[in-house]
């Protein structure tokens, strides 16, 4: 007998929790109420609230690092450029670039002129240290135009970011009421962190990656973050432990050829993040100064040639350059090293692009641009920046970074960005002494710097050895101090102080200075630095000398060292007027000492104001009765007393 086969199902009669017939047998959509259809959300939020909540009150995670801290507790009336900020950017490296601690003033004094300078490793001063970077060229310079002002040029130029980072910190910057802002970026865009190209990236979203960058407080967006951190150093560790210099490791995509969607990607993000950048400093009704970037043209080949539909490789352009060059056609060799450099599809360096974008935006929002690329061409043989202002690619050497600070004064000058502008103007192709501020072994340290670079990937095959950095073989002891700070076995500043005790027991009295004045130079508030020059000086009694750095150490970290010292030994060269400010403010920071109040005697009664002599002469007894110098200067001051 054969089964019937059961009546197919209805299915809409399936849908039992949102249709129902009326009497008619006509099918009707039930109405939920609203809040059926929020249920899942709110157990959704609910679950990540419970999970944020409970990841707080275990410990994980940490609040993303402030824009500007107070570093320690010698410092309490200024700011720096927080060490740890770099972390917020660069989430897949171990070691992260470092920042330049600049300090300035936690509360603005009337008296301070404050330039803040946004960029990368060219604005930090790559290869070298902060001291020869094109923002302390502008302090020095704006120092000398401006001696009576407190000039604060504060660097947060950063190696391997981008305008991302930029934009981030912005509105930080612009709350410490800056009298002008510097912009020089560009040629990271692709592969600085977060860029569209870089192995920090978090995708092509401009708008996703400011996004997750304005929520990197929320302890799950740190939960998820270090899972994806685990997952990647699983699947690449070599990212996490290998030799590899910063530049090859936030190389994402070698190969971006001209005009491809992901050099577009590039171009975009970098115009977004500027016009927020500018419109920030707009509404904050801050002056701004924006420089195009420069680049080797002569001497940098192209590091990736790619075909490229309907265009020539970058490489064959670059020998027909370098022909024309030959020839002496030096304007069809520029055009064409420019074209060389847009085709390179390893793009280290910006192309022509970029400051099209960067001339476009400083006209639409009234801000000053700086033809850095015009500049630096102008000073170069035949008008095409090389190996004479380069170093590698793109960063300058000290001459071109002394050239940029000059160009980016002289357009300050012209615009009237600077306060009493009329009183001096720049020369700008005037280079200064740098013996105080750059050392032998700054060199040295440099070269080794620059060696690790060039020796290694891109600029040689990947995985190669590092031939340039084994090639350099110590034959003194100030190149194995050298080798020792850039291998990081000790700080630059213990290398320093070892060469200087060097120089001060081979009685080379001015190599001692220059060596000191360069740590000085870089860290101006730290009261060790001055002490340890001033105190060496003065134990073989070169007292002019001591004046002279003691005045320097009034103005930048006044201290009882200081104020004693420098009025005690004007006074013991009878300059009484210059000494008497600086003892009478010595009495105040130390009214029972008895020499201070005998010193103080001394230069009243070299002011002739004997009357205070002696009432100075009086507390020093009252402190230290049996004094007999002060007793005899008493009887003294008493007889001429007499005398009138």
């Amino acid at each position: 007998m054969r089964k019937n086969k059961p009546a197919a199902k209805n299915k809409s009669s399936q849908k039992t929790t949102s249709v129902s017939a009326n009497a008619n047998g006509t099918d009707i959509k039930r109405k939920y109420p609203f809040w059926f259809y929020s249920i899942p959300i709110l157990i959704i939020v609910l679950f990540f609230l419970l999970l944020e909540g409970g990841l707080r009150l275990f410990g994980y995670g940490e609040n993303t690092p402030k824009t500007f801290v107070q570093l320690t507790g010698s410092y309490p009336n200024h700011l720096f450029f927080n060490p740890e900020i770099t972390k917020k950017y660069f989430t897949n490296l171990k070691k992260t670039p470092a920042v330049i601690p600049d300090p300035f003033l936690k509360e603005k004094s009337p008296n301070t002129f404050r330039v803040f300078v946004l960029g990368e490793s060219s604005a930090a001063g790559w290869p070298y240290e902060p001291n020869v970077s094109f923002p302390r060229f502008m302090k020095r310079k704006l120092e000398e135009f401006y001696p009576q002002k407190n000039i604060e040029v504060v660097n947060l130029g950063v190696s391997a970011i981008c305008t991302y980072t930029l934009r981030d910190i912005i509105h930080d910057v612009l709350e410490q009421k800056p009298d002008l802002v510097c912009i020089y970026t560009g040629h990271n865009e692709y592969y600085g962190a977060l860029g569209a190209a870089s192995t920090q990236s978090l995708g092509k979203s401009r708008a996703m990656i400011n996004f997750v960058m304005s929520i990197q407080n929320i302890r799950v967006v740190q939960l998820i973050q270090n899972i994806i951190k685990s997952v990647l150093a699983t699947v690449s560790p070599e990212e996490f432990t290998s030799n590899e210099t910063l530049m090859s490791k936030v190389i994402g995509e070698s190969s971006i050829p001209y005009n491809s969607d992901l050099y577009k990607a590039g171009i975009s993000q970098f115009e977004g993040n500027m016009r927020d950048i500018l419109s920030a400093c707009q509404k904050a009704n801050v002056k701004v100064m924006v420089g195009n970037v420069a680049s080797n043209l002569k001497d940098q080949k192209p590091f990736v040639s790619t075909d490229t539909l309907g265009l020539e490789k970058a490489e064959n352009i670059f020998a027909q350059a370098n022909a024309e060059y030959g020839k002496g056609n030096f304007s069809k060799a520029k055009e064409l090293y420019i074209k060389s450099r847009d085709l390179d599809a390893l793009r280290f360096r910006a192309p022509s692009e970029i400051n099209s974008l960067i001339k476009n935006l400083s006209g639409e929002f009234g801000t000053v641009m700086v033809d850095v690329e015009s500049g630096l061409n102008s000073f170069s043989p035949n008008g095409i920046t090389g190996k004479e202002l380069m170093v590698d690619h793109l960063h300058p050497n000290i001459k071109g970074y002394e050239l940029i600070a000059n160009l980016f004064l002289d357009a300050a000058l012209k615009n009237s960005l600077l306060p009493d502008a009329a009183n001096f103007k720049i020369e700008t192709g005037k280079l200064t002494s740098i013996e105080s501020v750059f050392s032998p072994l700054d060199s040295i340290v440099a070269d080794l710097k620059l060696r690790t670079l060039l020796g290694a990937h891109p600029f040689v095959p990947k995985g190669s050895p590092n031939l340039l950095r084994l090639s350099f073989k110590p034959t003194a002891h100030i190149d194995t101090l050298a080798m020792m700070t850039a291998d990081r076995m000790i700080t630059l500043e213990e290398a320093h102080y070892e060469m200087a005790d060097i120089y001060w027991k081979n009685k080379n009295v001015q190599a001692f200075e220059n060596e000191m004045n360069v740590l000085i130079n870089e860290r101006p508030i730290n009261q060790v630095h001055h002490m340890k020059l001033i105190t060496t000086l003065l134990s073989d009694t070169l007292i002019d000398k001591a004046i002279v750095y003691l005045y320097r150490m009034e103005k930048y970290c006044p201290s009882e060292f200081s104020t004693k010292r420098l009025g005690a030994l004007l006074l013991s060269k009878n300059r009484f007027a210059e000494a008497l400010p600086y003892l009478e403010k010595d009495i105040t920071l130390n009214s029972n000492d008895a020499r201070a109040w005998y010193n103080l005697a001394g230069a009243y009664y070299g002011t002739k104001n004997i009357s205070k002599a002696i009432t100075a002469v009086n507390r020093s007894l009252e402190i230290s009765p049996r004094n007999a110098l002060a007793q005899t200067f008493k009887k003294q001051l008493e007889v001429l007393i007499g005398q009138k």
